[in-house]
Parts: C-alpha cells; structure tokens; sequence
C-alpha cells in the first residue's frame, strides 16, 4: 500500500514538473506580433527600382529584415536566416530584444523580399 502511494505522489509531483516546465516556457515564446501593413502598388514601385539596378538590397532577406527593424537596437551581424523557400523566409534578429521577421514574394518568385510580420521575443 505504501509503495502505491508512493508511486502516485510521484507522478502527481512529475506531472506538477511538467506541467510548471511547460507554462514556464509558454511564457518565453512571442511576447508581440505587428503585421505590417504592406501596399502592393509600392511593392511594384520598388520591384521596378530593384529591375532598374537600384536597390538591390531588397533582394536579401537579412537585409529587409534588418531595415524593417531599424530603431529596434539590432545590429546587422546579429541577424540570420532561420528558414527560407522560394516564396517565403524567416529571419531572426537579436538585440536587446530578439526578433523574428516573417518576409514574402508579393511581386514575383525571383523579386524582391517584403516584411509581412515582425514577432517580439523576450
């Protein structure tokens, strides 16, 4: 009987543990999400530029990344690509916060890379 009830408090206390692990590290996960507000006719506008030779920046994920968080005590070396497809990347940034930068082709597939949403983290 002893040994029951030592196995069951002993469950009960690792599903408190885990339960506590999990809230713990709910609590770390996004802390702000801001969509950005894209306007597609100045996407074409700045797709034209890039075709033209200017701009060619918004050709990299890191750096429209790192342009859509100017102000944000980033520092261009603290930002890498986590993910990317043809159409899609995510780029993180750490600073004095850490960022996750959610980018998308809206003109064309081989175009240029634009900043839908920018995740906070602690």
């Amino acid at each position: 009987m002893n040994k029951i009830i030592f196995l069951l408090l002993l469950i009960l206390s690792l599903l408190v543990c885990v339960t506590d692990i999990v809230l713990c590290e709910s609590k770390i996960k996004i802390k702000k999400v801001v969509k950005v507000d894209v306007n597609l006719e100045e996407q074409k506008k700045l797709q034209a530029e890039v075709d033209n030779g200017h701009q060619s920046w918004r050709l990299d994920p890191i750096d429209v990344a790192f342009a859509s968080l100017i102000g944000k005590n980033v520092k261009h070396e603290n930002c890498s690509l986590s993910s990317q497809t043809n159409s899609k990347a995510e780029v993180i940034c750490k600073g004095t916060k850490n960022y996750l930068v959610n980018l998308k082709r809206m003109i064309r597939a081989d175009g240029i890379w634009t900043a839908v949403s920018i995740e906070e983290y602690k």
